[in-house]
């Protein structure tokens, strides 16, 4: 007789899935529509959760096979790898990506953390959380051409580099705050544009 897993076991099987690229990106469009002050909070959740996961990917790829259990345990929040700073740290030290995409990946950190620890009342619109989006190079460099998000916005900002990044991270593209002359580019484009990097 076997007994169904507690809600807390299925919760957090739930949150652990990793939506596909479609998904997350329709998420945040979703949320980028909605004229709601709450939504600013979701986006800059979700976006650097997105990023986290995608993180998680590209490192695995490096790693030696990994039971679940241990996978848990080096991702799970005391774990090792458990925040997004430990976990773009030890990316970058592979060679996963370069300095320009740390920083973006920083930046994003940074917005995460003001939006989910801060006691004010905040948005993209916030001085210091717009003036950080500014700082973003993705959105400079490399757009994916299905993306409905404004890049002339700090919100539209944060999304394109949260989404893109997320994609190249878990399509092994190296540094894409480094890739030129690519804008925009479509899913075509962008699997050619990876091909070449990777030769």
């Amino acid at each position: 007789m076997s007994s169904e897993p507690s809600p807390v076991s299925r919760l957090k099987k739930l949150a652990a899935e990793i939506p596909d690229d479609k998904e997350a990106r329709a998420i945040l469009q979703g949320l980028e529509a909605q004229h709601n002050p709450l939504s600013d909070y979701a986006i800059a959740l979700i976006g650097a959760s997105l990023l986290e996961k995608a993180l998680e990917i590209a490192l695995l790829a490096r790693f030696v096979p990994l039971s679940n259990e241990e996978r848990s345990r080096i991702f799970q929040p005391t774990g090792p790898l458990g925040s997004l700073s430990a976990a773009s740290l030890l990316a970058y030290a592979t060679g996963i990506f370069g300095p320009k995409t740390r920083t973006d990946i920083d930046h994003v950190r940074a917005i995460r953390n003001a939006f989910a620890h801060g006691r004010r009342a905040l948005s993209f619109e916030t001085r210091e959380i717009a003036e950080i989006c500014r700082l973003l190079r993705v959105p400079n460099v490399v757009t994916i051409a299905e993306s409905t998000a404004d890049s002339r916005t700090p919100r539209g900002r944060y999304i394109e580099t949260c989404v893109t990044l997320s994609e190249c991270l878990k399509s092994s593209l190296s540094d894409p705050a480094n890739v030129t002359k690519r804008r925009p580019l479509n899913r075509h484009a962008f699997l050619r544009a990876r091909e070449r990097l990777l030769a």
